[in-house]
């Protein structure tokens, strides 16, 4: 009985590959055929977006009730929460290629997004707004502006057919997003030169370079692979090939390559980001006007002597306090000893 349940399973699962109209990753092959492999990929990939969807939700919340006063992290939370949902939706009720295209561009503009909150904390840095102002923001306008037509573009040609891994939008995007990423990286070697001259504890700079070099190689990763996979499908594959099975013959290994390929590419970032991206609680200001608040150390990332904090959750203004502000604090402390007579010569 149980070889000839396994031999009318695998006629089902043959007979569902092949029908016309039914490929491998829509949602008709669980629900109606209940092809065991079918349902487990939906399975795996619905509780994952599921689970990130809430997650965002959660750190929504948690930065609403904390007050930030940091709109980057509002725009990655609420991207995340539409990206995750279009996926699950994706994935469970109907498999269209157009919610595909659109996941990849709110990964892209996500991408966007960290890009331009690190350059405005390179240009405060640098002690250049008008560079950010005139230069950062212009650009990522543009890249930005790009990606939408981009994204139109790909709509309007976009069609269900078995061949639409082949289209050359994909390979547009996943370009794209590669080269923003090494815009990005080269951005990051500036950063971490410039917080190794920062005044701060060693655990707390640690902490600042593991987030960032966290972001850059969860981009690369996904970027590198999005650009691997779609730039082999569009050598490998012509116009009459089957997305389906676009690397092996074999159903369970095809959705293997799927599933690890989907992950890579969207939820790895998104994960990354939900960490870094962490609210923390805003503290009454010091009486030296700094925010002494940190979401990692609370009692012993103070300011103590020449000891400064980076604030997690205005990290820009902060970093820039700490450079601009050593000095500062340097100074008027030797002219109030100077009024009071405690300086020695």
């Amino acid at each position: 009985m149980h070889m000839d349940w396994l031999e009318n399973e695998s006629n089902r699962t043959n007979w569902t590959s092949d029908r016309p109209g039914i490929s491998l990753t829509d949602p008709k092959r669980c629900l109606q055929y209940h092809v065991v492999s079918s349902c487990t990929r939906i399975s795996v990939m619905f509780s994952i977006a599921v689970i990130t969807m809430i997650a965002c939700i959660l750190r929504a919340i948690q930065s609403h009730c904390y007050r930030s006063a940091n709109y980057h992290h509002y725009m990655v939370y609420y991207s995340t929460c539409v990206l995750a949902c279009l996926l699950a939706i994706n994935w469970i009720v109907v498999d269209t290629v157009i919610i595909d295209i659109i996941a990849t561009f709110l990964l892209a503009i996500e991408l966007l997004i960290v890009c331009n909150f690190y350059g405005f904390l390179a240009a405060r840095i640098l002690s250049q707004e008008r560079l950010f102002k005139f230069v950062v923001i212009p650009s990522v306008t543009l890249i930005f502006l790009y990606f939408v037509g981009l994204l139109l573009w790909a709509c309007i040609k976009q069609k269900n057919e078995f061949n639409e891994c082949t289209a050359p939008h994909w390979i547009q995007f996943s370009s794209s997003q590669l080269v923003l990423t090494q815009l990005f990286l080269l951005s990051s070697c500036y950063i971490t030169r410039k917080l190794n001259t920062v005044l701060t504890t060693a655990t707390n700079r640690l902490i600042k370079k593991l987030q960032l070099w966290g972001l850059v190689m969860v981009f690369e990763i996904s970027s590198i692979t999005s650009f691997v996979y779609d730039l082999v499908l569009e050598l490998t594959h012509g116009s009459h090939s089957n997305c389906d099975k676009p690397f092996t013959s074999d159903e369970v290994a095809a959705i293997f390559v799927y599933v690890i390929h989907r992950v890579v590419k969207y939820f790895l970032p998104l994960w990354v980001m939900l960490i870094v991206f962490s609210p923390s609680p805003r503290r009454p200001a010091s009486h030296d006007g700094t925010d002494d608040s940190s979401s990692f150390y609370p009692e012993t990332n103070r300011a103590k002597g020449n000891f400064l904090t980076i604030n997690n959750d205005n990290e820009s203004d902060r970093l820039l306090q700490d450079i601009t502000t050593t000095t500062t604090t340097t100074t008027t402390s030797t002219s109030y000893q100077a009024m009071n007579g405690r300086v020695t010569t």
